[in-house]
């Protein structure tokens, strides 16, 4: 098996998405390759620690402050505007179980989008 096919075959044991029989043949090459073993055992500490890592989500408030410094123009007939979009985008941000949705903050709102920097005049939002 060539080193790619081994590295495929590693990254789909470690992701959880190997069959039982690619698991299978995973653990005969490693038996049979002492390197490829140890590579195996760091990626699999790697794979580990990133799986204690707490999952990262960007700060609240961060969708309407780039959505409010959009320009809105008219779509092509039949086409959602960006406005649009981002109401339905910030409706579904809005969905209790959304991953996003922490509930306890107030709604952001967008300064007059005349300023294009990223501070509280142009959009309400600090990001520091």
């Amino acid at each position: 098996m060539s080193a790619t096919a081994a590295t495929r075959l590693m990254h789909a044991v470690l992701d959880g998405e190997a069959t039982p029989a690619e698991a299978l043949e995973l653990e005969g090459l490693l038996e049979a390759d002492p390197a490829l073993r140890e590579r195996y055992v760091e990626w699999q500490a790697m794979f580990d620690a990133m799986q204690r890592m707490p999952q990262a989500y960007p700060p609240e408030g961060l969708v309407a402050a780039v959505m409010a410094n959009i320009p809105h123009s008219p779509g092509r007939a039949g086409e959602p505007t960006l406005g649009a979009l981002a109401r339905n985008w910030r409706n579904f941000r809005s969905t209790p179980g959304h991953p996003g949705n922490v509930g306890t903050h107030p709604p952001v709102t967008p300064g007059d989008g005349t300023s294009r920097g990223n501070d509280e005049r142009s959009t309400g939002t600090s990001f520091q």
